[in-house]
Parts: C-alpha cells; sequence; structure tokens
C-alpha cells in the first residue's frame, strides 16, 4: 500500500526534522524502488522544509549489486 506507507515516512521525517542542529544531517533509507516511498516522500520533504538540502542520493538495484533494492538519501539542515 505505498500512499499509506509514503504517509507514515511523510509523518516520521517530519518529526525528525525539527530535533535536528543546524547542519545536522540525516539519512533516509528504504527497502524499496518505488518511487511513492522515495523520491516523491523526499521531493515533499524538501518543499516543506526550505531549510534541508539532500546532499547526495544512492539506489541499490538487485540486477546491478546483486542483492535486494533499496534507496538512500543524506540530508542535512541549513538553518535552525
Amino acid at each position: 500500500d505505498f500512499l499509506r506507507m509514503q504517509k507514515q515516512q511523510i509523518t516520521l521525517t517530519r518529526a525528525l526534522v525539527p530535533l535536528l542542529k543546524a547542519q545536522g544531517v540525516f539519512v533516509y533509507s528504504t527497502c524499496s524502488l518505488e518511487p511513492e516511498e522515495n523520491e516523491q516522500v523526499l521531493r515533499r520533504l524538501l518543499a516543506d522544509w526550505p531549510g534541508l538540502r539532500l546532499e547526495q542520493e544512492q539506489w541499490s538495484l538487485p540486477f546491478r549489486d546483486g542483492f535486494d533494492g533499496a534507496y538512500a538519501a543524506r540530508l542535512a539542515r541549513t538553518t535552525q
């Protein structure tokens, strides 16, 4: 249920952002390759929190990497 999971992931990450110090970093990661759970969540967070900056994104692809698919994004808080 991608939309339900997306809502949960957005709720969780929205609770985290205010806890970050200025220049604080967190990694958003899933064991999914679905855009609804990854890029769409990330784009929404970046739109909602102008003080966040995407530093890096990475995908693990089963056919390329030889293990399950996954996604990770490193984000940093640029403001207090």
